[in-house]
């Protein structure tokens, strides 16, 4: 009787093809769509989702993509700033800078007669000004390149499946789900 009630249970439920992460998708979500067939990026603001297509307000207008014809689906986590990148990039470059200098002053004065001497003591004292400036100039124009942290939105359908077969004391039943 029980293996009645469990076969019946899972017979009267729906079975039907489920959307991975469909939740995710709200209006208003920053988003990138990658299409089958293209190797560009569409990213914008989802503006409506249906079951098939997504409604996606891009800096060049409303975009509707179908389902069907997504490769990739990626959704913005965040907008972070990169200054620690270009503070490292910023050092490096004003470093290399200072050094080319430091030496370029060191070649100027060999042989001359000046006010004021340098010797070689200049070239890391040039270097680290340009690595200090250079850093400090990076790391603002870092604070105003912000970029999404994107995370990548599997959606293939996941499949559910019930089987019911008989067998020699009765009845049974599987249950397959694929993601």
């Amino acid at each position: 009787m029980s293996r009645l009630i469990c076969l019946a249970l899972l017979l009267s439920s729906t079975v039907a093809p489920i959307h991975a992460q469909q939740a995710a998708i709200q209006p208003q979500s920053r988003i990138r769509v990658q299409q089958a067939g293209q190797s560009g990026w569409t990213v914008g603001n989802v503006v409506r989702s249906s079951d098939d297509s997504l409604h996606i307000f891009t800096e060049s207008g409303l975009v509707s993509v179908s389902r069907p014809e997504i490769a990739r689906l990626d959704i913005s986590r965040g907008r972070v700033s990169n200054v620690g990148g270009g503070l490292k990039r910023g050092a490096f470059i004003g470093g290399a800078i200072g050094l080319a200098l430091g030496v370029a002053v060191l070649v100027e004065q060999s042989g001359e007669d000046s006010f004021i001497e340098y010797g070689p003591e200049i070239i890391p004292g040039a270097a680290l000004g340009g690595a200090l400036w250079g850093g400090f100039i990076g790391a603002l124009v870092g604070a105003g390149k912000r970029t999404d942290v994107w995370e990548e939105v599997h959606t293939a359908p996941a499949a559910v499946t019930v089987l019911v077969a008989p067998a020699s004391a009765g009845m049974q039943a599987g249950l397959s789900v694929s993601f």
